[in-house]
């Protein structure tokens, strides 16, 4: 899922200024945010609580594993 718009849309700074905030590179944040990557469960946990979106935006492999699992 592609992130970006959204962060666009609540002005959240510049990409580089996010990735500073959550200690990542620049480049690495713009792919997750941009659906290239998946991000680390640490690290989705940090956008999740920063944009208030679902943990699962990030991480849909997981949501998958879960209904598999249950």
């Amino acid at each position: 899922m592609c992130i970006m718009g959204f962060m666009k849309r609540q002005k959240y700074g510049s990409v580089k200024a996010m990735a500073e905030k959550l200690g990542v590179n620049r480049v690495y944040l713009s792919a997750v945010l941009t659906g290239a990557v998946q991000p680390s469960y640490s690290l989705a946990k940090k956008l999740t609580k920063i944009t208030g979106r679902s943990f699962f935006d990030f991480r849909p492999d997981l949501k998958n594993l879960l209904k598999e699992i249950l």
